[in-house]
C-alpha cells in the first residue's frame, strides 16, 4: 500500500493553510476598505456594519477562520493516519525482524483470526 501521488502531504496542507490565511486577511481587508474601515479598527462602528447588511463583517472571517483551522486539523489528521496505515501494512508485508514489526504483524494476524473466526 502506498500513498497516491494526489494525497496531499502535511508540507502542502500547511502551504494550503498559509494561503487560505492570506486570502481571508485580504478578505477581510477588502471588505472593511469597502466600509470605509481599516484594520486598525478594531471595533467597527454599528452604523458601518448596518450599511453592510445583517451580516458582521468581522464574525463573518472570524467564522471562516475558525471553519480552514478545523478543516486544516482534519485533513492533517487524515494524512498522517494515511502514513501509519502504509507504514503498518509495509512492516507487515515486508515481514522484517524487528520488534515493532513484529508486534504489528501480531495484531495483524490476531485482528484477521478474530475475523475469520468470531466468538461465540
Amino acid at each position: 500500500m502506498t500513498i497516491a501521488t494526489h494525497w496531499p502531504q502535511p508540507t502542502d496542507i500547511l502551504r494550503y493553510y498559509g494561503m487560505s490565511l492570506d486570502a481571508i486577511d485580504s478578505l477581510k481587508r477588502e471588505a472593511l476598505a469597502s466600509l470605509g474601515l481599516s484594520c486598525a479598527d478594531l471595533a467597527p462602528p454599528a452604523s458601518a456594519l448596518r450599511f453592510a447588511g445583517e451580516t458582521d463583517v468581522l464574525e463573518a472571517v472570524q467564522r471562516l477562520r475558525a471553519e480552514l483551522d478545523h478543516e486544516v486539523v482534519l485533513t492533517l489528521v487524515a494524512a498522517f493516519e494515511a502514513q501509519l496505515q502504509v507504514d503498518f501494512q509495509g512492516r507487515i508485508a515486508r515481514k522484517q525482524r524487528d520488534n515493532v514489526s513484529r508486534q504489528f504483524r501480531n495484531l495483524w494476524y490476531a485482528r484477521s483470526r478474530r475475523a475469520c473466526w468470531p466468538e461465540k
